[in-house]
């Protein structure tokens, strides 16, 4: 085919354009992270060998509703004129670009991140000052297809950035964005974002009127449970093997815990978090047990990647493509081949566990059960199987002022209304119209526990038994294990078909004890005895409606 003309593309909107790609950052705090991201970057001339920085860098972000504006500051190297010019002009030939070669810990690569104001405000302001230098200003508006070079003159202009330092104030926010930006979740972006930054010399503060919030690293060595940890230097490249310099590789710092943890792992690039492992479509793909383990409650931690792989345009993926995909693959499989550790590590977490998750569930169960049993006692002392009172060994009483647990008991003799006041002990329950019955303690019994027992059972084998006041349930009975919401490395959950199993496990064996006692099953028909059963489970279940989908691992924190 002949080529008979080459047309150069040319842009001619491109405030439009620039405004669309910032729409990539999907949110106002992702986009924040540019700016910040540029303090950092701001500070490289003076980060030592020590891994940290010759003073301490502060970075002040302040949200001001009454002005619809947000400013980060920080005290950092400052722009000179032609980087400051740069973001402007320089698009997709960023100063940090040219830089890199020298300083390989500089994070930006396209030049953009100046415009990420563009997805939610209207203007960006930038004040900077060099050590030495005066202080120099940018004014971007996102209509405007001209940037504004600005010389700052007197007190009115100085934004005090001491001997050196950049002022950013992102300005006319559009009102919806800036309603739904919390302090809270703004602190703990930052906090997961530059987590292996926040680890040297530095302070970020989050202000939002009357509230300040000082963003800390997250400290996984407080944590228990199982380290996985480990620098990979080598990948398939191709049919080539790449090996590089020790500290230049793929460092992985996994966690997994012995107690669930709300912090999934990440990716981070230059101490930048990337995206979540169990998000990264590109990396999950590659992987043999998805999900079921990189997100997994048990599991937290990063893996840095250096220079190792670059970025996506929004950050939030790594490059794939000619070039990419080669590099990008050998290292996923190395990655990928620590599955394995960390499934059999996340196995073991759950067997230390599962033994202490279902004493806090037989721990409800059993408050559950003993609510009912009183709910029944109560029943059954004004009825018989006619329907009139019945009131066994119950009196009724009035209450004792000098002690506790003490009261006058009446006592009727007879048929006449011979009336005796004598102290005894009792424990005392109101009726449906306040009046106090009463029973001596020495004929009370021990209530019914709950268990569970974790031996193995074949299918045939019951589901549950009861012995010396415990009923028993059998947790490794196929149909229990098959209505628990655990699949392989999965969170066990109280699922509805669990919840039903449990109310008509224990309702058999609660109602046949109960019956047994109270010398009923010979008065009652099998009708009778059936409608009970069922009334039970109904009332159980309805006691557990607010553990339904509630994690197992999760109940300890309801029991008092």
């Amino acid at each position: 085919m002949k080529t008979i003309q080459e047309i150069p593309i040319e842009i001619k909107n491109k405030p439009v354009l620039l405004n669309l790609i910032a729409e990539w950052y999907r949110s106002p705090s992702k986009a924040l992270m540019e700016y910040i991201d540029n303090s950092f970057d701001s500070s490289d001339d003076f980060f030592n060998e020590h891994g940290l920085y010759d003073r301490d860098v502060k970075i002040e972000i302040e949200i001001n509703r009454i002005e619809h504006k947000i400013t980060i500051k920080d005290n950092c190297e400052g722009m000179n004129l032609e980087v400051l010019k740069g973001l402007a002009d320089n698009i997709n030939d960023s100063e940090k670009k040219r830089r890199e070669q020298k300083r390989p810990w500089v994070n930006g690569q396209f030049g953009l991140g100046a415009h990420a104001f563009r997805f939610f405000a209207q203007k960006l302001m930038i004040f900077s000052k060099q050590k030495g230098g005066n202080q120099i200003a940018l004014l971007i508006d996102r209509d405007n297809p001209n940037a504004e070079l600005k010389q700052c003159e007197g007190e009115i202009d100085d934004k005090n950035l001491g001997n050196s330092g950049t002022l950013v104030e992102i300005i006319d926010i559009d009102k919806t964005h800036l309603k739904n930006l919390k302090p809270d979740e703004l602190k703990n972006e930052i906090e997961t974002y530059f987590e292996m930054l926040l680890r040297r010399n530095v302070e970020i503060t989050v202000r939002d009127d009357d509230i300040k919030a000082i963003c800390t690293p997250f400290n996984y060595d407080e944590i228990n449970g199982i380290d996985i940890k480990k620098e990979i230097v080598t990948w398939r490249y191709g049919t080539s093997t790449v090996t590089v310099a020790e500290n230049n590789g793929i460092k992985v710092n996994l966690k997994i815990c012995a107690n669930q943890i709300n912090r999934p792992p990440f990716f981070s690039r230059k101490g930048r978090k990337i995206n979540y492992i169990a998000n990264l479509s590109s990396f999950i793909s590659k992987t043999r047990h998805r999900k079921k383990v990189w997100e997994n409650y048990y599991l937290t931690g990063y893996i840095e990647v250096g220079n190792n792989l670059e970025p996506v345009l929004a950050r939030d993926d790594f490059k794939g493509g000619k070039g990419f995909s080669l590099k990008r693959t050998g290292i996923y499989e190395e990655i990928v081949k620590l599955e394995d550790e960390i499934h059999d590590a996340i196995e073991k977490i759950n067997k230390d566990r599962s033994d202490e998750n279902l004493k806090s569930l037989a721990s409800v169960l059993t408050t559950f059960l003993t609510e009912i049993s009183k709910e029944d006692e109560i029943k059954l002392r004004y009825e018989n199987k006619s329907g009139k009172e019945n009131k066994g060994e119950w009196v009724k009483v009035s209450p004792n002022e000098d002690a506790e647990e003490l009261y006058k008991v009446t006592k009727k003799n007879g048929k006449k209304p011979h009336q005796k006041e004598e102290k005894r002990i009792i424990k005392a329950t109101p009726d449906n119209n306040s009046d106090l019955f009463g029973q001596k303690t020495e004929n009370e019994k021990e209530g019914i526990r709950i268990d569970f027992n974790t031996l193995q059972v074949e299918a045939s084998d019951k589901r549950s038994a009861y012995g010396d006041g415990v009923i028993t349930i059998f947790a490794n009975h196929p149909d229990f294990i098959s209505r628990r919401g655990n699949n392989d490395l999965e969170q066990a959950k109280i699922t509805p078909r669990l919840s039903t199993y449990l109310a008509a496990v224990i309702s058999s064996e609660y109602k046949a004890v109960f019956y047994q006692q109270k010398k009923l099953e010979p008065q009652l028909s099998s009708k009778k005895i059936l409608e009970e059963q069922i009334d039970f489970i109904f009332r159980f279940e309805q006691k557990m409606k607010d553990l339904i989908n509630q994690p197992i691992d999760s109940l300890g924190n309801i029991v008092n």
